[in-house]
């Protein structure tokens, strides 16, 4: 309440209560419990249309980039299930094959390199 408010209720009056300043000191008070009766209806207003934006993101965000990740994951699990399988194959496979293979790339690699230094 502002100064002159506390003023106009404070002041002395009959014991009755039918003095003008009473009447006063009732209206000044309706009138400020309105004011903060529309501001808390304001505010209630905002936080209504702001908690259905909230729930319109999270609508939009569980449909679009849930879903996206649930198809990457998807995708990626069925790379890896391939990739997997094609392990379980090497290890099932002939290792003798496999040996030559990584002898031929080692000497490859030693004579590049060496190529390399040789010739720089």
């Amino acid at each position: 309440m502002s100064a002159w408010r506390k003023a106009a209720c404070t002041g002395p009056g009959p014991a009755d209560g039918a003095h003008p300043i009473g009447y006063l000191c009732r209206n000044l008070r309706e009138e400020e419990n309105q004011a903060l009766t529309h501001a808390l209806h304001d505010r209630v207003r905002l936080l209504r249309s702001l908690s259905l934006e909230i729930g319109a993101e999270v609508r939009y965000q569980n449909r679009s980039l849930l879903g996206t990740l649930d198809d990457d994951l998807e995708r990626a699990d069925g790379m890896l299930d391939k990739a997997m399988s094609r392990v379980a194959r090497v290890v099932r496979a002939p290792q003798h094959y496999y040996v030559v293979v990584v002898f031929l790339f080692s000497v490859a690699c030693f004579a590049s390199v060496w190529c390399f230094v040789r010739f720089r």
